[in-house]
């Protein structure tokens, strides 16, 4: 539910609206509303009810753990032995793997939920914890609040 996700969630709803589509657009975050870790709750309950009304549906309290297209059983080409085979592929393949679906697995709490009808994902994700040890044993500045590597506005990280 940060900045980016919710914008382009908004605008995808607001275009889908325009051109009078039948997509389904959703929103899934692992906060309880958008944007909650930046406004308060009364703030956040007002941008829900205006995003809900654009059209976009809200699929709170959930992390997306993976992004696969198709099922499960179609992402690695293997043999009877279950080794992983190399084919060429041909141009009808291209196209009945452009007509597949995307498949997201998501977790609430404990358990595991997979949607496997999407046509498009857009994933702007901001739950990711940086691998910063490379940067700390070239002595770069690190951000004692976000943990991140410090950059100046022409995003140059600082020797520190």
């Amino acid at each position: 539910g940060g900045y980016l996700g919710t914008t382009l969630c908004a605008a995808l709803a607001q275009l889908n609206h325009e051109l009078e589509q039948p997509n389904l657009i959703v929103q899934t975050f692992v906060e309880s509303s958008p944007l909650q870790q930046y406004f308060p709750d009364y703030l956040c309950n007002h941008i829900t009810q205006v995003l809900t009304g654009n059209g976009l549906h809200l699929s709170p309290d959930r992390l997306v753990t993976a992004v696969a297209r198709g099922s499960e059983d179609s992402m690695l080409p293997t043999d009877e032995d279950g080794e992983l085979t190399i084919n060429k592929t041909t141009a009808s393949d291209e196209r009945e793997k452009e007509n597949e679906k995307v498949q997201v697995t998501l977790m609430q709490g404990t358990l595991k939920e997979v949607l496997d009808d999407c046509d498009y994902v857009v994933l702007a994700s901001t739950n990711v914890d940086p691998d910063v040890e490379i940067a700390k044993r070239s002595r770069l500045e690190i951000d004692r609040r976000n943990g991140g590597i410090v950059c100046n506005s022409s995003l140059e990280a600082y020797h520190g």
